[in-house]
């Protein structure tokens, strides 16, 4: 099933890709500067996170060069698995990471150990979580996590729709080369002339 026809109405789908796959391996990129947190004291989540990430760069950037630019369909479809199974584990990390920072991690100043600070003072810092400005903080985080995850979504989707494209123009491009020769009236073969290139505007979606 196709989805879409354009990227965001503006491109055609292959130039669609390249940029989420361009986006994608700037995000991803990041992975290998957590090389010197995995080498010393980072955690183990972090660690996997970091590790992944260095491990989906280097095969996107395959997928883009030997699939996408290409227009290997076969590259490109598994390009387009890769990516939905990519949302799922970016998904996961990115509510563990929140649901550690919020709910897990303890954020009681140091400054409660103070004698000068009052028992309210004290309870407040102690209780971080009860601030109204880290309330706000955690509405902001979870109604940009749900922007972000939306805005995967759609390039998933875009990533699927421009797969199922060079499916159908591989096909059709198959069975043009596969198709029965022509017969003359006499019985005799005749040679199949040429077939013209399937360009990506006469597949219908």
């Amino acid at each position: 099933m196709t989805f879409f026809k354009t990227f965001c109405g503006i491109s055609d789908l292959q130039n669609g890709v390249i940029i989420i796959t361009a986006i994608s391996l700037l995000n991803k990129f990041s992975g290998f500067f957590g090389i010197s947190s995995i080498i010393y004291d980072g955690n183990i989540l972090s660690n996997i996170s970091y590790l992944y990430s260095m491990i989906i760069t280097i095969v996107f950037a395959y997928c883009l060069f030997y699939g996408i630019l290409k227009e290997n369909a076969t590259i490109i479809r598994c390009y387009s698995y890769l990516y939905w199974a990519d949302l799922v584990v970016s998904s996961i990390f990115a509510l563990t990471f929140e649901l550690i920072w919020y709910l897990v991690k303890d954020h009681t100043s140091i400054l409660t150990n103070h004698e000068s600070f009052s028992n309210n003072t004290q309870s407040i810092l102690e209780s971080p979580t009860k601030l109204p400005i880290w309330q706000a903080e955690s509405i902001i985080a979870n109604l940009i996590l749900a922007f972000i995850t939306f805005v995967h979504i759609y390039f998933a989707l875009i990533v699927h729709s421009y797969a199922r494209l060079e499916e159908k123009r591989y096909s059709i491009i198959r069975t043009s080369e596969h198709s029965t020769p022509i017969m003359s009236t006499l019985g005799i073969t005749l040679l199949k002339p040429p077939s013209p290139s399937i360009t990506k505007e006469d597949v219908q979606i």
